[in-house]
Order: C-alpha cells, then structure tokens, then sequence
C-alpha cells in the first residue's frame, strides 16, 4: 500500500516546486483558477485591444469548445491557413536549432538520417527563436484562441511559451529518446497548477510521422494511486483502467491543430516514415 507522506517527499526531491505535486489535484487547479479570476476582475486586466483584432480561425462556440475540453481534454479541428504553415514550415527549415539541454546550434539541412555530423542523434530539434517568426506571434496571441483558452483556465494567462519542433526518423531505443527529452511513453504534464495547450501540425501526421496520443478523459479522472506515483505509466495499465476505446491518436493534414489539457495522459509516437515538425503553444 502506498505511503502518501513518503510518496509525497519522493516528489518534492525531485522538483523542489510545490507546484509539481500541488498540481496533480484537479481540486488544486480549479482553486488556483477560481483565485487568478477573481484577481484579474479585482485588478481589471482584461484586455480590450485583443477583441479587436483579427483571427486566423473560423471561429467555433467558444461553450462548445469549453464543453469538450472538460469532458474529453481535447477540442479537434482548428487550422491554419496554408500561407502560414508555408511561412512558418520555410522558418523552421533555416533558422537555428538545438537539441532540448543543449547550447550548441545546428540547422535542419545539418540532420541527415536523424544524426549531426559528429553522431549525435537528434530525435527531436527545436527552434532556437520561435518568436522570430511573425506567423507564430500571430498565431500565439490570436484574440479567438485567447479567448478559447481563457475560457477554459478561467482567467486571462499572463504567461506564453511557444515551441516549434521538429521530430526526425532515428534508430534509437526508448531509453536514449527518453534521456534526450521525447516523450514516446505515456505520462501527463504537471507545469504549475494549471495550463493548457495549442497544438498544430505543419506537416500531413498520421501514425507513420509522429502523431500525437492521448487517453481521453484521463485529466480528471485519476485514481489516488496514479496522482501519488509517476507522471508515467505503462499503456496496458491505462488501457485496462480507462479502457482502449478512451485511446485516440490525433492525425491531421498540415495545419490541422487541437486545443488540449495536457494533464491527460499522452505521448508521441515515434516517426517511422516521415518526419514530424508541430507548433506547441503552452498559456498558463
């Protein structure tokens, strides 16, 4: 039987963060959210100027959207216009990139079979400057996906953290993808007591280039013994808890993108025959 308080100091040794182990609870969040919204109200900081811009997406019931995503974790179906994913794509193929922890800077033309020239495996790049890109700040601070995700968090996030990855076809065991920060096993995100995120692809994805996965409904409804252990968890204890059915692999022409309360359980599959490239936008 497991041992809350030992359970507990486990956690907190591994993140010195109240918030990795505060935030697991959907009680915390939903507190959290409740406090940020009555400060907001309090401070008057909703913004006007945002409504008056113009939005990239054909927009949808903002209470429709709010409505999936509490009961699935997930909203299918936005999408960029082509001319951005060209513009962003072209971006993503010149500008610098690294390796997640590491400082020295390479380009996508520099990765030939998922290998730097020195035999590093790159089973994942990210942009450097995401913020360089005009298209990504447009997309970032788009009055209607700021109002879909405000209405979800319950108050206006203050904070926007964009990445823009590339995931290429490499031979490497999970092991090393794992240590190299690629998320091909199933876990949920704990960043702070409440987030959410944007996602788009910018290439055709499917099962063979990358896809995202996810167990649907799994952000709320954890057992005690899931919240007190790892953020990850083996696929066949999920399926028989949730269920396989509760299983969806989210695939999509580019462009295609999907709101998500990343405190579900998911992960990405490993490309195969294609290579990935997504726009991951995290507000909090």
């Amino acid at each position: 039987m497991l041992n809350p308080v030992l359970v507990i100091k486990k956690l907190v040794s591994r993140d010195k963060k109240p918030s990795y182990v505060l935030g697991r609870f959907s009680l915390v969040r939903d507190t959290y959210s409740s406090c940020r919204m009555l400060l907001q109200l309090l401070r008057l900081r909703q913004s006007v100027e945002a409504g008056k811009k113009e939005s990239l997406f054909n927009k949808t019931a903002i209470n429709e959207i709010n409505e999936e995503l509490r009961s699935e974790a997930v909203f299918l179906g936005l999408n960029l216009p082509a001319k951005i994913v060209e513009s962003i794509t072209s971006f993503a193929k010149h500008t610098p990139l690294t390796r997640e922890d590491d400082s020295s800077h390479f380009f996508y033309n520099d990765v030939k079979n998922g290998y730097l020239s020195d035999g590093r495996p790159v089973p994942q790049a990210i942009a450097s400057n995401p913020l360089d890109c005009d298209e990504i700040q447009h997309i970032v601070n788009d009055p209607f996906l700021l109002e879909v995700v405000s209405k979800y968090l319950r108050y206006r996030p203050s904070n926007i953290h964009p990445v823009l990855k590339w995931s290429f076809i490499v031979r490497l065991p999970d092991a090393d993808r794992i240590k190299l920060h690629q998320t091909v096993h199933y876990h949920y995100d704990v960043h702070g007591f409440n987030f959410i995120y944007a996602n788009f692809y910018l290439l055709d994805t499917d099962e063979n280039s990358g896809a995202h996965m996810m167990i649907k409904a799994s952000h709320r409804q954890k057992p005690l013994w899931m919240l007190l252990n790892s953020a990850m968890q083996p696929e066949h204890v999920l399926h028989n808890y949730y269920g396989k059915e509760s299983e969806l692999i989210v695939k999509g022409k580019s462009g295609y993108g999907f709101i998500q309360d990343a405190s579900c359980y998911h992960k990405a599959l490993k490309p195969v025959k294609k290579e990935r490239l997504m726009l991951q936008i995290r507000y909090w």
